[in-house]
């Protein structure tokens, strides 16, 4: 929080206009470019090292939460998919062209796919410690 007040602050001021000669030229002593320079290059470096430490984390991280959540996603774009599907049968019989055996199809999918859904959930993590030992 402090950060970002203080950088807050150095953007506000680097940018409150100062004294300036005639044609847009400002005095020496009082060059807020350099400053507000500065506060770019700040935030720029902010960035980078918010992008490397993320980077870190995902390689710290052991491989089976992250295949886990990838696979939490995809079933549920599937269970999505598949639910919009039968809704659109239900709201627009004459435009959907499914038949009750497809339709019936769908919705066994779906139950499978919730089955599937609660498997995964319940399914143990393991811990950060319990995967680096077991990977040695």
């Amino acid at each position: 929080m402090g950060y970002r007040l203080l950088l807050g602050t150095a953007a506000v001021i680097y940018t409150i206009p100062s004294l300036a000669f005639a044609h847009g030229g400002q005095t020496i002593d009082n060059d807020r470019g350099a400053g507000l320079l500065w506060v770019y290059a700040i935030a720029l470096a902010g960035i980078v090292a918010f992008t490397v430490f993320r980077f870190y984390l995902r390689s710290t991280r052991p491989q089976e939460p992250r295949r886990l959540i990838r696979r939490l996603k995809e079933l549920e774009a599937a269970l999505t998919s598949n639910l919009s599907t039968l809704q659109n049968a239900e709201d627009y019989p004459s435009e959907c062209s499914l038949s009750a055996k497809e339709r019936k199809t769908l919705a066994d999918a779906v139950d499978a796919i919730r089955r599937l859904i609660k498997e995964e959930k319940l399914k143990p993590v393991p811990a950060q410690d319990d995967a680096q030992s077991a990977a040695t």
